[in-house]
């Protein structure tokens, strides 16, 4: 079962991201044309997941907004990696007061729930899709700084950095040539946990119209345009949600499975 479910969430993620490259391929539908002939359209040939709220083809705005939610969700995990991974490389070779300076800044950021601050990052602001991600790596870096600090300080006290240090080798040689390379493996599974949350994250500040109100081109958006038509139609705000739940889900079943398989080359140290 878990192997099926590792395949299956491999090749729906890989449709996804072709859905996210060219979603010119996956429908003729103009997602932001409207008729208000076609308001709360039930499924047919022509639209074959109905019309929303103001007329315009459901199946053709998931289509489209699968860009914007996958390419935020993917930015930002990036990003929230990116930024430890390098404050972590800079300060581990500069002593224990920039070390306990760097621990301090994480621990104040991690005092504030991740979502939280990024709905008051986010209600400061005119939204779209920069503030979303902004506000998203500003609240979520945090939650990778120990992780990735101590992973880095591990591989430092190992026999072969220090053989290197013996040689006379550079901070800068040692961290990208025989560090980095030893952090990829657990640094791809968090990428693979931290993108689900991270869409989850994006489409919940959409939801709560941080992200550009109801018209803007992103499932959480979709869901929150739709709620108010549940008792008329509530497929309109199902379809968008179910995409969600489905892609963090897939996201999670592909980290799970890498993080067990690499496990043992990592250290156990993603928990």
């Amino acid at each position: 079962m878990k192997k099926f479910l590792f395949i299956f969430s491999f090749f729906f993620l890989i449709l996804l991201i072709l859905v996210a490259i060219a979603p010119n391929l996956f429908t003729a539908q103009d997602p932001s044309l409207q008729n208000l002939d076609l308001i709360l359209l039930e499924a047919n040939s022509e639209h074959i997941l109905g019309c929303d709220w103001l007329g315009r083809d459901i199946w053709s705005r998931l289509i489209f907004a699968t860009r914007y939610t996958i390419l935020s969700g993917m930015l930002v995990s990036f990003l929230t990696l990116l930024i430890p991974l390098l404050l972590s490389g800079y300060v581990l070779f500069r002593g224990d007061f920039i070390n306990n300076v760097y621990l301090q800044i994480v621990d104040t950021f991690q005092i504030f729930p991740p979502l939280l601050l990024a709905i008051l990052i986010s209600a400061r602001s005119d939204g779209g899709f920069l503030t979303i991600v902004t506000a998203l790596v500003l609240s979520g870096w945090a939650a990778n700084g120990r992780l990735i600090r101590a992973y880095l300080l591990e591989i430092k006290n190992r026999d072969f950095v220090l053989v290197a240090y013996s040689l006379g080798a550079s901070d800068f040689r040692i961290f990208f040539k025989h560090i980095l390379p030893n952090v990829i493996s657990p640094l791809i599974i968090l990428f693979s946990l931290r993108t689900g949350m991270m869409i989850l994250a994006e489409s919940t500040l959409n939801f709560l119209g941080l992200g550009g109100g109801e018209d803007a081109l992103s499932w959480g958006a979709m869901v929150y345009g739709g709620k108010q038509f549940i008792g008329a139609n509530f497929l309109v705000s199902l379809y968008p949600a179910t995409a969600i739940a489905l892609t963090v889900f897939c996201f999670q079943v592909l980290g799970e499975h890498l993080e067990t398989k690499y496990r043992p080359k990592i250290s156990g140290r993603l928990k």
